[in-house]
């Protein structure tokens, strides 16, 4: 290891990272340090050491490329490529809920979205055209879908989500699950 090109950089950046670590086989237990947190992936085509090379050299078009792609492995080819009986809007708006937040977050330039989730989706709701029809909602959107999703494992307040119908229907109300993930991808 010590002799390795991408160790010598790590170490030369600062950029090495290890973790003490125990893996348990059994009745026998392995304790020491040494897994690399550089070799991670972060998507498919690029390792934490890859991720810090782009930010070192401040490559701004390979970083939004990285984050594209990143965005695309966790937040949509994962809802796309499940089998439309195998999917659940419930699902589908857990993981959009997750999206808005986050893409909000990187929106504002905030390192975490603590204490300013609801606000998140505000700003979100209404800089986004294609989500309009929920303008007054907002709050009750918080609150009933992505709260009672994220915290309650269901929705509350009376929403309902479904993967049929308008992207939102006041009456009820209702969320159609795939449209809303659909938009969420333009």
């Amino acid at each position: 290891m010590p002799n390795d090109p991408l160790y010598q950089t790590q170490l030369k950046t600062g950029r090495y990272e290890s973790v003490r670590c125990a893996i348990s086989f059994g009745s026998r237990t392995l304790e020491g340090v040494g897994f690399q947190l550089c070799l991670v992936l972060l998507s498919s085509s690029i390792r934490r050491s890859h991720y810090y090379t782009l930010e070192a050299s401040r490559d701004r078009d390979a970083i939004a490329e990285f984050f594209v792609e990143r965005f695309f492995e966790r937040y949509v080819i994962p809802i796309e490529s499940t089998p439309r009986t195998a999917k659940h809007g419930f699902t589908i708006m857990a993981v959009s809920c997750l999206l808005i937040e986050t893409l909000e977050s990187f929106w504002c330039g905030w390192p975490t979205t603590e204490r300013q989730s609801k606000l998140a989706f505000c700003q979100f709701f209404s800089r986004t055209r294609r989500f309009h029809a929920l303008l007054g909602r907002v709050p009750d959107f918080y609150k009933h879908v992505r709260c009672g999703i994220l915290h309650q494992a269901e929705t509350t307040g009376g929403w309902t989500v479904l993967r049929m119908g308008d992207l939102f229907a006041p009456s009820g109300p209702t969320l159609n699950a795939t449209k809303f993930h659909r938009e969420l991808q333009k």
